[in-house]
């Protein structure tokens, strides 16, 4: 979807090795080993709670693409179904597919990067169309949640220093590196957008913070890089969030369905 010449999409990544990108910025997959226990419950997750943030944008103008990576092919193998039954463009060729999808359709893309067990809030694709692109220019929320999925708890997360800003971020692009993977590597490392999302803000050359609640992860399952206990994750949170109007109220801007809350 394209408005005055800028195209939004939502990257939905699905590393398994968390922590990792499968593509360098030339396009080249690099040789990581997803983790089993990242996949449990993943497929759930993206369809109960991913996408229905996603579908509660107050801002529909965006094209949602999911990153795989071949290598999980049969774990990954009804997600993709799913995901394309969801009208959710699936793709094994990371960020070339998005450069060739947009490169004859925009003057600039700007794409939302988020990890495929985050939520959105209903507001996140709307603040960005507030935003006059520039080259370089990488931007985040700096307030949060965490959720747990079986548990019911939440927290306030943010991203106050020294810790950087959680994986869900947005970054733009001029039409004219789009064109060849070499344009787009030197075009981020001119910038310096190639960084973890912790490291954003101190490596970037280019950003703006938004002071607002974006984002909200959810910790499930056996994935061990987010539980309530893992030291990483609890350099990030804040008070705990007890009454339950409060946990409704906080659900309703991530488009969460009433009969999966524990409040």
């Amino acid at each position: 979807m394209v408005r005055d010449g800028v195209a939004y999409a939502v990257a939905l990544h699905f590393d398994s090795n968390v922590g990792m990108s499968y593509w360098d910025d030339l396009g080249r997959r690099k040789r990581t080993v997803g983790r089993p226990e990242w996949w449990k419950e993943r497929e759930s997750l993206v369809l109960d709670w991913v996408l229905p943030s996603l579908k509660a944008q107050d801002m529909q103008d965006f094209e949602t693409w999911a990153f795989l990576d071949p290598r999980d092919a049969e774990r990954n193998a009804a997600l993709r179904r799913a995901l394309y039954h969801h009208g959710i463009e699936a793709t094994y060729e990371g960020p070339r597919a998005l450069r060739e999808a947009y490169r004859e359709r925009c003057h600039w893309l700007c794409i939302l990067h988020t990890d495929s067990d985050d939520m959105a809030c209903r507001a996140a694709l709307s603040d960005l169309l507030t935003v006059r692109p520039e080259p370089g220019l990488t931007a985040w929320w700096n307030k949060g949640f965490m959720y747990g999925i079986h548990d019911g708890r939440m927290k306030e997360m943010e991203t106050f220093p020294p810790v950087g800003p959680a994986p869900f971020y947005a970054q733009w692009y001029p039409v004219d590196v789009l064109g060849s993977a070499r344009a787009w590597a030197e075009y981020r490392e001119m910038w310096r957008m190639s960084q973890r999302h912790q490291d954003l803000r101190k490596k970037c050359r280019n950003t703006i913070e938004f002071d607002k609640i974006g984002y909200c992860g959810t910790i499930h399952g056996e994935n061990t890089s987010r539980a309530w206990d893992n030291v990483n994750t609890n350099k990030r949170l804040g008070d705990e969030i007890v009454n339950p109007k409060k946990k409704n109220r906080i659900l309703d801007l991530f488009g969460v369905a009433q009969e999966l809350r524990q409040c």
